[in-house]
C-alpha cells in the first residue's frame, strides 16, 4: 500500500516522500520509497530478472517511440495529401510493426488494427 504522507509536520520530512506501508506482526511499518525506486532483491536469479526486464524495457520504449513517430509521419503526410511519400511510410511502419510482433512488443490484434486503419486510409487516398 503506497500513500502520501499528509501530516508530516512533526516527523520533519520533505512532502515529496512517498511512504510504503507493510504489516508485520500487526504493528504499522513505514519505510521511506523515494520516486520509482524498485527494492534490490537478494537472490541471483531475482537480480538478473531485474536486470532483463529493465534492458527489455528500454528496448521495448524505443520500438514503440520509433513507431509512433512513424505514425504522426504518416498522418502529417496524409493532411498534406502526399501519397506517394506516405506510401513509403505506410511500409516502413508496417514493416516495423511487423518486427514489434515478433519481438513481442506489440500483440498480434494491436499490430493487425494498426495496420488495418493505415491501409483504410491509403485506400481512400488512392481513390480521391
Amino acid at each position: 500500500m503506497t500513500c502520501l504522507l499528509v501530516d508530516n509536520a512533526s516527523l520533519d520530512l520533505p512532502d515529496v516522500i512517498l511512504y510504503t506501508a507493510r504489516t508485520l506482526n500487526s504493528f504499522l511499518l513505514w519505510t521511506p520509497k523515494l520516486g520509482n525506486e524498485t527494492p534490490m532483491p537478494n537472490m541471483e536469479n531475482a537480480k538478473k530478472a531485474l536486470r532483463q526486464s529493465i534492458k527489455n524495457a528500454q528496448r521495448n520504449k524505443i520500438a514503440t517511440a520509433e513507431i509512433d513517430s512513424l505514425r504522426v509521419q504518416f498522418r502529417k503526410l496524409m493532411t498534406a495529401k502526399k501519397t506517394k511519400e506516405a506510401q513509403e511510410t505506410a511500409k516502413a511502419l508496417s514493416k516495423k510493426l511487423d518486427k514489434a510482433h515478433a519481438h513481442g512488443i506489440l500483440k498480434k490484434n494491436t499490430v493487425g488494427r494498426y495496420k488495418s486503419r493505415l491501409m483504410k486510409k491509403l485506400n481512400v487516398a488512392a481513390k480521391a
